[in-house]
């Protein structure tokens, strides 16, 4: 039952997130079949941010880090979303990490059928 008080545990990875530099760089996932695997020319010129769907800012160290710049983690986001409202979400979810403890999250993304065209394919 939780206690209400945030878990040492979840409040020292999120200091230890707060001191790492946000470094890494975007690859593919070397362990999907390379059929399955998005690749970096996938987002070249396509209008799209690579938006990450585990925060690399939730990481603790750089091993961790880098490890969340697998394109595997990314989405397609337009740039207003993926640096606004997106960036606020993440915010406004380690702040209540930080006064509740460790959460558990669920994250869908997607768009309506047909809207845009998928990453990679060039009109």
């Amino acid at each position: 039952m939780p206690s209400g008080r945030p878990s040492t545990r979840a409040t020292a990875s999120l200091e230890a997130a707060r001191g790492t530099p946000r470094e890494g760089q975007f690859h593919p996932d070397d362990r999907l079949p390379f059929a399955d695997q998005a690749q970096l020319v996938d987002y070249r010129r396509s209008g799209y941010d690579r938006g990450h769907m585990t925060p690399s800012g939730d990481m603790p160290d750089e091993h961790a880090q880098q490890q969340t710049f697998s394109l595997a983690n990314m989405v397609p986001q337009t740039a207003a979303l993926n640096r606004g409202v997106w960036e606020e979400i993440e915010s406004a979810v380690r702040d209540l990490a930080a006064r509740q403890g460790e959460l558990y999250m669920t994250m869908l993304q997607g768009s309506a059928r047909g809207q845009h065209p998928p990453v990679g394919v060039c009109c």
